[in-house]
């Protein structure tokens, strides 16, 4: 495209010049055509390179760097094409080289200045030099030297000298090709216009540049970091310096009489408490249970019962007159055959008062669990006035102490300022001191902004959100199972057994559902029919209706069992197993429990971000180490954008991840952090916004922070250049060429209209346009403090007014 607008060019003038020299018709007609020719040749080029390298394929930023390696290298189709210097082109490249940075020290240009040194670089007269800058030859050589520009751009670094070198031959000879084109029209040609023209800046053709970025697309990462140019002008800073302290506003004034003592203390108390306690117990009425081996308290008193003792006695007599007596009786077994009237109803008697307690026996497990953990820290601050044995009062005035400060601008020059947004800038800083230090900086979450408004909210589905067991990780709680769904309880009646009736105490919150009765006997024909609360059932112990299961009526509490059994009774075996269901009253009390400990771990954890954040007194930081870390983290981020930059704009992400530490090193030459200024944006739907005045609690809460970074003044042009492509310009600054496509920023609608170029001529026109600060005299500036100082004297202060 460059060769087709030259030739272009070279056609008009030829044009021009036909009219002017009739006499030279013939030769400018040759010309003309030898010119069409290549014209011709050129367009079918073109088309030949769009056809070979499309930007839209995958692979289109490899193939032009692997054909930029090759030119620069010498390799088919290439060779002989790469020039290390001007001079490997000609002669009269390397005086135009030479023109430009000579041209340049000169202090007021003029076109018979400039004339007289290209001619003296030259070696030939001006009419000479003119007649070659317009011939084919020269055109052809100007034609390399672009190659070898464009090369040399697709693979920075490789050779800054040539690159250098080549830039100077092409803004010399475009000059000097337009003084030429201008006759004597010295008038057209101020010094300021020759200055900008020895000035120059390569604008890259936008179809090959800036190269397209390699694929695939870069896969989705943190939310990016967008810097784009803010504005152009002077920079300005208020440095100040502290020059010492003075006594401000009275704070308070304590007034102790003659022969007084008067303390005033101050006491702060912070405690950390947290208390769980469980308490658990289970009931059960029984009349022979077993388990296992162990037996119930009816039977062990039957058997023993059926034992004979042998009571062994001793009796003491006296005083006056002692005596001593021993002896022993037996006791028959009770359940023997009675032999008198009165041994059968001691019998009766006994096995009807024990049957009775066996109904009412219970046994009970309980089981308490307590955890108790409690953190008190106390501080105290005591003032203490004492006249005793004085005869006249005190007073003492406490003041404030204000700082002085001696302040001044610095003008800093023209910079260029960019600017970012960064999400949420605590949140590394957050999680770094968390993973070091154990301290946590985020700003916790309560449980109604997680979607736990009320303790119904509590899921107990492993998929939710609001999943109990999540909910107790997150704010740090001990959370025991939730009660299961379904739960079992039995009773058993078998041969031998008094009692043929149970009351089975249920668990708390669980309702009876059905229950399954099962007989099993080696007695033909032997029946057992009863009812299970209100619900009545018979079984045998034949065949398939030996177990039936009955519904029950949703008892809660306690469930009767009544057993009676019919037929020859020998031995049997007769089991009851009731199956239960949760009740919603018993979730409803889990999640309650539940929520009333989230709630106090969501507490506890407030009052320790507010610690560490700096709003309760108890914790002081150093200022300066807040700012630091604050300035720190925003550095952070903004070199995180730049690094996105050069991902999204070259796709090679294991090139520029192997090369970021030479990047990094690159931006802060190119860069002025120490000049970062930054607004913090506060996050409107934070619950526990402070607003204590303290830059670094305004730091853990925004949800953004807007900086603004001021670029150094010789890395203006390829730092836009960077942006624009990705790549660094490691060569002269004031040679870094640009780009005609606009700066687009893709989080804004609609996008952004200006172009690479335009900003480049903002640069330039503004060192021109901005004016001279003038020196402006210091001044006091007086700020107070948090400190307090006791005054000397009991004098009250006056302030008069000023004048």
């Amino acid at each position: 495209l460059r060769e087709l607008h030259r030739i272009h060019q070279q056609l008009a003038d030829l044009r021009d010049r036909l009219e002017r020299g009739p006499k030279q018709v013939r030769a400018r007609e040759a010309n003309v055509t030898q010119l069409e020719a290549k014209l011709a040749e050129a367009r079918d080029r073109a088309k030949q390179m769009q056809m070979a390298i499309d930007r839209k394929q995958p692979d289109a930023r490899a193939e032009m760097l692997k054909q930029a390696l090759a030119f620069v290298q010498g390799e088919p189709p290439y060779h002989g094409q790469f020039a290390r210097c001007p001079s490997a082109i000609g002669p009269e490249f390397a005086a135009l080289a030479e023109f430009t940075v000579t041209a340049d020290r000169i202090d007021i240009p003029t076109v018979p200045a400039l004339i007289e040194l290209i001619v003296d670089l030259w070696g030939q007269p001006w009419p000479a030099i003119v007649e070659v800058l317009g011939s084919t030859t020269f055109a052809d050589g100007m034609d390399r030297a672009w190659q070898n520009v464009f090369a040399l751009d697709c693979v920075l670094g490789y050779d800054r000298g040539s690159l250098a070198g080549m830039i100077y031959a092409l803004v010399a000879t475009r000059l000097l090709q337009r003084i030429a084109g201008s006759a004597e029209d010295h008038a057209a040609w101020p010094p300021h216009r020759l200055r900008e023209g020895l000035g120059a800046t390569l604008v890259l053709p936008s179809p090959v540049f800036p190269l397209p970025a390699a694929l695939p697309p870069i896969v989705d990462g943190p939310e990016p970091i967008t810097v784009l140019p803010y504005a152009i002008g002077n920079l300005h800073l208020v440095k100040r310096r502290l020059l010492g302290y003075s006594l401000g506003e009275v704070s308070h004034i304590e007034s102790v009489m003659a022969d007084e003592k008067k303390v005033r203390a101050q006491h702060e108390l912070i405690e950390d408490e947290s208390r769980r306690s469980s308490h658990a117990t289970q009931h059960a009425s029984h009349d022979d249970e077993r388990a296992g081996n162990g037996m119930s308290l009816e039977s062990q008193v039957r058997k023993t019962l059926l034992e004979q003792f042998q009571v062994d006695y001793t009796t003491n007599y006296g005083p006056p007159t002692e005596s001593k007596q021993s002896g022993s009786y037996t006791l028959k077994p009770i359940g023997t055959a009675p032999t008198r009237e009165g041994e059968t109803k001691q019998t009766n008697l006994a096995r009807r008062i024990t049957e009775r307690a066996a109904q009412r026996v219970s046994s009970g497990l309980s089981e308490q669990r307590l955890q108790h953990r409690r953190h008190a820290r106390h501080s105290e601050t005591s003032q203490c006035f004492d006249r005793r044995g004085r005869s006249d009062n005190q007073r003492g005035i406490y003041r404030w102490l204000d700082a002085r400060y001696r302040c001044w601008v610095v003008r800093v020059g023209r910079r260029l300022m960019l600017e970012y947004f960064v999400p949420h800038p605590a949140g590394r800083f957050k999680a770094a001191q968390h993973d070091l230090s154990g301290i946590d900086l985020s700003e916790p979450l309560s449980p109604a902004r997680r979607g736990v408004r009320q303790f119904h909210d509590i899921s107990l589905d492993p998929l939710s959100d609001l999943y109990y067991a999540t909910l107790s990780a997150t704010y740090a709680v001990d959370a025991s199972p939730p009660p299961p769904e379904h739960a079992c309880i039995s009773a058993v009646f078998e041969t031998g057994t008094p009692l043929l009736s149970q009351l089975v105490a249920l668990p708390a919150g669980y309702a009876t559902a059905t229950a399954t009765v099962a007989l099993a006997t080696d007695t033909t024909g032997l029946t057992a029919s009863g009812w299970i609360g209100t619900t009545d059932f018979a079984v045998t112990g034949d065949g398939e209706a030996r177990k039936q299961t009955v519904a029950l009526a949703a008892q809660t509490d306690s469930l009767p069992v009544s057993v009676v059994i019919g037929g020859d009774a020998g031995n049997y075996g007769l089991h009851v197993e009731v199956n239960l269901l949760r009740t919603e009253t018993l979730v409803s009390t889990w999640k309650s429990q539940l929520y009333d400990r989230l709630m106090d771990g969501y507490r506890r954890q407030l009052a320790r971000y507010l610690e560490v954040a700096g709003v309760t007194p108890a914790r002081r930081i150093d200022p300066q180490v807040r700012q630091g870390a604050i300035r720190g983290e925003l550095k952070r981020a903004g070199m995180r954008g730049f690094l996105q930059i050069a991902a999204e704009r070259t796709g090679e992400l294991q090139r520029e991840g192997r090369f970021a530490p030479a990047l990094r090193v690159w931006l802060e030459q190119a860069l002025e952090w120490s000049e970062l200024t930054y607004t913090l944006i506060d996050d409107p739907e934070a619950e526990t916004a402070v607003d204590d005045g303290e830059p670094f609690t305004a730091f853990l809460q925004a949800a953004y922070a807007r900086v603004l970074l001021p670029v150094s003044a010789d890395h203006e042009r390829s730092l836009l250049f960077f942006l624009a492509s990705g790549m660094v310009w490691n060569g002269d600054d004031a040679l870094t060429p640009t780009f005609d496509i606009p700066v687009v920023d893709e989080g804004r609608e609609p996008p952004a209209t200006a172009r690479y170029v335009d900003l480049v001529d903002d640069l330039k026109s503004s060192a021109s346009m901005l004016e001279p600060v003038h020196a402006e005299d210091s001044w006091q500036l007086t700020l107070p403090t948090a400190m307090t100082v006791l005054q000397d004297g009991d004098r009250l202060p006056s302030f008069p007014e000023g004048p």
